[in-house]
């Protein structure tokens, strides 16, 4: 799903570009135009009829704690909003006397967004269920974001234009909030996978400290962006290198983890789901095989005596293994949790699927050519 929003956001700039490309990355002033601009004519709700302007560090300066957790960190920049006036927080173009953010509604629907999806994090049994919206907690949170640039005019030191060599021209607002989307994404996918295995950690209480350390960090990062916005962005780089460094094996174990979550769930309402598509089985490889990192997400099929794995790669097509039938079969074993499928290779490799195919387990293994080894009824005894 991210990489499916990276390649849009992709297409969206290619598009906005203009057909003449620079030969180097410049900016370039704008031309003074006659007249007032449909954005220099839009007033804010609070009826002043004055246009708030925002700089780089102000726009960026939150978004580490957004990423951290969405809904609180936009309750923390309506508060501020709200209930800073007379204060330092007037300097603030983002916060200060903001269209969106001044308006009262949207402070108390936040809050209430914000308690709904945190007090089920507190505990093990009702941690899923936060789990399960934590995706559309994060993007719906982006979505008031990026409204909020919207909303707003570009400071004065900032150019509206960018030429990009082999490009094209694209707006200066475009690429931060590309940005943005960008940076979010990548904390917030770490964000799941350390709160999906504290879930899985036996130690009691663990999930309410984790939740109430992760608020705490909000309200600390808010802080220091209510007094400068250019230190709160240099976190938010800092944090944002550090997610990166970790991105690619995290967004791996993100996705493996959401499949053992919501995979099952979605299949109740979307029976569908349940069956092979195209023939083939989602699965996760435990360990590295082949070129295989562990945790990817491959595709498993059987066809003329062989079976295939193969690895959907954003821009170069697939990436395909063959495991040829040498007289055995690979194994497949039934859990209560997970079910798994054991290669006959030297190194035995583990290839893990959800509780999705369950229903129609008998159906997919004769398809598969995979026999198994247990009845599917058989609960935690191979679960892992």
């Amino acid at each position: 799903m991210i990489g499916g929003i990276l390649q849009f956001l992709i297409v969206v700039v290619v598009f906005a570009c203009n057909s003449n490309s620079a030969d180097a990355l410049q900016i370039q002033q704008p031309q003074a135009k006659s007249g007032p601009s449909n954005l220099e004519n839009l007033k804010s709700l609070d009826g002043s009829g004055v246009t708030p302007t925002i700089s780089t560090a102000e726009w960026m300066g939150p978004l580490a704690p957004i990423a951290l957790s969405p809904y609180f960190g936009i309750t923390c920049l309506a508060g501020m909003s709200q209930f800073g006036n007379g204060t330092w927080l007037e300097s603030n173009g983002l916060i200060s006397h903001h269209p969106l953010l001044a308006h009262p509604a949207l402070f108390w629907i936040f809050l209430a967004l914000t308690l709904a999806t945190s007090i089920p994090r507190f505990s093990k049994v009702s941690k899923p269920i936060a789990q399960l919206l934590d995706q559309i907690e994060t993007y719906s949170a982006l979505i008031i974001f990026v409204l909020l640039r919207l909303f707003v005019a570009t400071a004065p030191e900032i150019t509206n234009e960018v030429h990009l060599a082999g490009f094209g021209t694209v707006t200066w607002d475009l690429l931060l909030i590309v940005a943005a989307i960008v940076n979010v994404i990548v904390i917030s996918t770490v964000r799941f996978v350390f709160e999906f295995v504290i879930w899985l950690s036996p130690i009691p209480l663990i999930d309410a400290a984790f939740e109430l350390m992760n608020k705490g960090i909000v309200l600390a990062l808010m802080a220091i962006y209510a007094f400068s916005p250019f230190v709160a962005l240099i976190l938010n780089l800092l944090l944002f290198v550090v997610c990166g460094l970790m991105f690619l094996p995290m967004y791996r174990r993100a996705i493996y983890m959401r499949a053992l979550i919501v995979d099952p769930v979605l299949t109740i309402v979307f029976p569908r789901l349940a069956r092979l598509q195209h023939g083939e089985m989602v699965v996760f490889n435990r360990q590295k095989l082949g070129s295989f990192p562990p945790k990817s997400q491959l595709y498993f099929s059987y066809a003329n005596d062989c079976w295939y794995l193969r690895r959907p790669n954003w821009f170069i097509g697939s990436t395909l293994i063959e495991i040829p039938a040498l007289g055995q079969q690979p194994q497949l074993i039934c859990g209560g949790i997970v079910n798994k499928i054991i290669l006959p290779d030297a190194s035995q490799s583990e290839l893990i699927f959800s509780r999705r195919y369950i229903s129609n387990l008998p159906e997919i293994s004769t398809t598969l050519n995979l026999p198994p080894t247990n009845p599917p009824s058989q609960s935690f005894a191979h679960a892992t």
